[in-house]
């Protein structure tokens, strides 16, 4: 993935929860059908606890991810971020 100055697009779930990317001029359109779906490495992503499981996105192998955790964080949430360490560089963080 990209560095947020770089990026033409950002992967995010709408609000009918469909896989999207919201391009930097504003647009929004379905994943799958756009021409990011092969281009994830121009990309930003932006995966909530709601949508981490059972979505499956290519990444490149330079990709870099954060989880986020504060107070009383169940633990499969922790195992579920876990598992992107085993396709990129993992970082916890907590608040």
């Amino acid at each position: 993935m990209v560095s947020v100055h770089n990026a033409d697009a950002v992967i995010i779930f709408n609000g009918r929860d469909e896989l999207s990317v919201l391009t930097r001029n504003g647009l929004v359109e379905h994943f799958l059908t756009s021409p990011f779906a092969a281009q994830t490495e121009r990309c930003l992503g932006f995966l909530d606890q709601a949508h981490t499981r059972e979505t499956n996105l290519k990444l490149p192998e330079s990709t870099r991810a954060a989880v986020t955790f504060g107070p009383g964080v169940a633990k499969d949430t922790l195992v579920q971020g876990k598992m992107l360490s085993e396709i990129c560089l993992l970082s916890f963080m907590c608040a």
